[in-house]
């Protein structure tokens, strides 16, 4: 297990006890000598491997009341240095070596659907003074009206990367935090970085390093990371009209190193208009234990039935656990795809996740400069015994999008540390999928005769769609004496030869519909029936 985690298992997730002092540790570093900050990155790394020796002696020992008061000793020192910092946390050490990793595909519309990519971008480089907040924005105009997937790309140079917070905001008013506090003190990581929720397709717990997540990458000074998965899902813009003005924001929040936006653009892939939607509940209530670590459990989920691709998903847990930051989670579909719901968040909380409701919309603002940002697994202020939801995960459900969700799902949880268990007791998937209405026709058909009071949905057949069908009927230039029920049904007594029109829409099981008008003419002979209603017999139908 890495120095970072144990850091992480103690304060992050929230910043929560660092809030407070936030404001003047910021405004005091602009006073400190050169390097102070790769000193005090050095330090946290020092007192995270204390943490880690000593959490793991008072696991061992728990009669030894000093190991529990040294801990409380090491973790107000890592307080105080990460509050000096502006929040951060030392980093994973990368060795330069790691082959960048491939980009990945953007999530495939349903078939029915027509998915149109769109680029837009901003060229104009923007400094990035010491303890400021600059922003940069991009008119979007003329794609479709439906937001499908979006990835952003940024060309960031800026030393000392972890003093950056950046957020995006659509048209719409969502804002997403695409990293805070990341990088540590390397240089110039994000310069060429794509950001994207499937940048990550696997990373299954138990791991240690997890690059791909801009929360768990290795980071290597002057090498651009990338792709990276953000820390909060681009999937919240899901579903939004894209047109209109987007704004990238970011937000030094430490003296001593600056930098240029360069450039940043948009990848959209949208829809013409909005597809249509389905949710089903799939669950496990069979409870599963949690032993003391190191230990890894899972748990699965049967899906069936659904539609074949998977447009949203929301996960519910029901998880007993002392001192959730114990916790690595992940959730993998039957396609393979792994994705982080938490590592090492929650601190010393017990329970926190004991009916979360994981979506990557749970957080629609949290614009920057912020201290904390309740709603992010990574960033939120955690209460001991209290459940912390929604969330949004730390990995981006919809990297699960386009993907067909019929088939095993399993969710894994690893406890990696020893002291502390608990339970899995049950958990649920909301399964979302879309479809595409496909233009289709009516077969001609001869009506019957006569045709008085037989409803048109007998007589008349489609082509195309999903059946079952549901019609209407509408009535155009009736014969005198005649009219259309709303039923369809055409009533009333003949009293002058004429021909008529009329229109069937149909509606087919997805709820799309399609329409054909028809003619009647040529009535060639009329009669009473056994009970004296008139009909009329129809020769053609055009």
């Amino acid at each position: 297990m890495s120095s970072e985690k144990s850091t992480k298992r103690l304060r992050r997730g929230g910043r929560i006890l660092i809030t407070v002092g936030l404001a003047l540790s910021v405004a005091a570093a602009a006073d400190q000598p050169a390097g102070w900050k790769e000193a005090a990155t050095a330090r946290m790394a020092k007192i995270e491997a204390e943490i880690t020796a000593t959490r793991q002696l008072a696991a061992q020992h728990p009669e030894e009341h000093a190991y529990r008061a040294r801990l409380a000793g090491l973790q107000a020192q890592m307080d105080k240095l990460s509050s000096s910092m502006g929040g951060d946390l030392p980093a994973r050490e990368g060795d330069g070596n790691r082959e960048r990793a491939p980009l990945p595909l953007a999530p495939i519309p349903p078939a029915s659907c027509t998915g149109t990519p769109y680029t837009f971008s901003n060229p104009t480089p923007v400094a990035i003074p010491d303890v400021a907040v600059v922003t940069s924005t991009i008119n979007v105009s003329g794609a479709g009206a439906f937001l499908w997937d979006v990835n952003v790309t940024t060309f960031i140079t800026h030393t000392f990367a972890a003093d950056l917070d950046i957020t995006i905001q659509s048209p719409s008013g969502t804002v997403v935090t695409l990293t805070t506090d990341n990088g540590a003190g390397n240089d110039n990581v994000f310069n060429g970085t794509v950001w994207d929720d499937s940048a990550n397709p696997g990373g299954q717990v138990p791991y240690t390093t997890n690059s791909g997540l801009t929360t768990d990458n290795a980071y290597v000074n002057l090498t651009t990371a990338t792709p990276l998965a953000p820390e909060e899902a681009l999937g919240a813009f899901y579903g939004e009209n894209p047109n209109g003005v987007w704004t990238i924001t970011l937000s030094d929040d430490l003296a001593g190193d600056t930098g240029t936006l360069s450039n940043w653009s948009l990848d959209l892939v949208t829809l013409p208009t909005a597809p249509i939607q389905a949710t089903s509940t799939f669950s496990n209530a069979t409870p599963v234990g949690i032993p003391t670590g190191p230990a890894v459990v899972s748990s699965t989920i049967n899906v069936s039935g659904a539609g074949t691709s998977m447009s949203n998903l929301v996960l519910t847990t029901f998880i007993s656990h002392t001192f959730a930051a114990d916790l690595d989670v992940t959730l993998q579909s039957p396609a393979g795809t792994v994705v982080t719901i938490t590592t090492d968040n929650g601190a010393g909380n017990d329970d926190v996740f004991n009916g979360t409701v994981w979506r990557d919309n749970a957080n629609p603002g949290g614009q920057v400069p912020y201290a904390s940002n309740n709603g992010l697994v990574t960033d939120h202020a955690y209460v001991n015994l209290t459940l912390a939801s929604p969330l949004v995960p730390e990995e981006a459900l919809s990297a699960f999008r386009g993907e067909d969700p019929n088939g095993t799902w399993t969710l894994t949880i690893s406890d990696d540390l020893a002291g502390d268990g608990g339970t899995l007791s049950s958990w649920s998937l909301d399964v979302t999928t879309a479809t595409c209405c496909t233009a289709f026709a009516f077969s001609p058909s001869t009506l019957p005769s006569p045709i008085l009071n037989v409803p048109y949905s007998q007589v008349i057949t489609a082509a195309g769609g999903t059946g079952p069908y549901t019609y209407a009927v509408t009535a155009g230039a009736l014969p005198p004496g005649f009219s259309l029920s709303s039923g369809g049904t055409l009533t009333g007594t003949l009293t002058a030869l004429a021909s008529f029109s009329f229109t069937v829409t149909a509606t087919d099981a997805n709820g799309c519909t399609s329409s054909q008008a028809y003619t009647l003419s040529t009535f060639s002979a009329f009669f009473k029936d056994d009970y004296g209603r008139s009909q009329m017999c129809v020769n053609r139908l055009t």
